[in-house]
């Protein structure tokens, strides 16, 4: 049996799809042209009428969104892209990223001259007496501003829910002597009914040493912070405990 004889091939713009011969494309297909062998090349071209994105939405090619190029031409439309960070970015870029074990910051850093008026803020109406929680403050002579800001933090949180509000009572708010003892505080605490005391600031690490061992062996109860260890989540952690108390 022969072999049926081969189409011609013209020579230059490469081979062709008679749509006479073969069906014609539906939607959605892809229309392959190969070059001729010279030219070496594919291309693959998406039909003109396709499938329109809903109103309001505009689907941008990959390429362009993580390669950080924006799209062919303004749409009007506000669009939000969500990719990974391209490591470098336009000055009037915004970006925010939430990595996993990010810890948020405070909700405000206050002022040392915030201090005095935190101090002696008294327990607002309608709060129960069983959701008022004591506690003494004492702080470096160089931390009243972290201090003001553990107080402010802890209001931000306790005064939060409208239905079940709680609030931390300062008992006692003073500077730290270094000179202080441990039993002198614990006493302290006592004679002012606090639930615990709450050490802040640059204070040396045998001082809170002394002051945790001694709170810890008399079932009291003791939490100390700095500049580095104060933040969202260890205020939450802090109100949490008292709850418990």
């Amino acid at each position: 049996m022969q072999p049926a004889a081969e189409p011609a091939i013209e020579t230059g713009a490469g081979i062709s799809l008679n749509s006479a011969a073969e069906p014609a494309l539906q939607d959605g297909s892809v229309e392959l042209t190969v070059g001729s062998q010279g030219e070496g090349t594919q291309q693959f071209q998406a039909p003109a009428a396709g499938p329109s994105s809903p109103q309001g939405i505009e689907l941008e090619p990959a390429s362009a969104m993580f390669s950080g190029q924006p799209a062919s031409g303004p749409s009007g439309d506000e669009t939000l892209v969500i990719a990974p960070p391209s490591g470098a970015s336009g000055d009037d870029e915004k970006t925010v990223i939430f990595q996993a074990g990010q810890i948020p910051g405070v909700t405000s850093r206050s002022q040392a001259g915030d201090l005095a008026g935190l101090s002696e803020r008294p327990v607002p109406e309608g709060i129960p007496a069983e959701r008022v929680k004591g506690l003494v403050f004492l702080y470096s002579p160089d931390d009243k501003a972290l201090c003001a800001t553990v107080m402010a933090e802890l209001d931000a949180i306790c005064l939060k829910s409208a239905s079940k509000p709680m609030f931390v009572k300062r008992s006692s708010v003073r500077e730290c002597d270094l000179d202080l003892n441990a039993n002198v505080a614990l006493q302290m605490v006592t004679d002012t009914g606090a639930t615990g005391l709450i050490c802040v600031g640059a204070v040396p690490q045998e001082k809170v040493y002394e002051l945790e061992n001694t709170f810890s062996g008399a079932n009291g109860f003791f939490r100390y912070y700095d500049s580095s260890s104060f933040n969202h989540t260890a205020a939450l952690d802090l109100v949490s405990d008292l709850i418990l108390r």
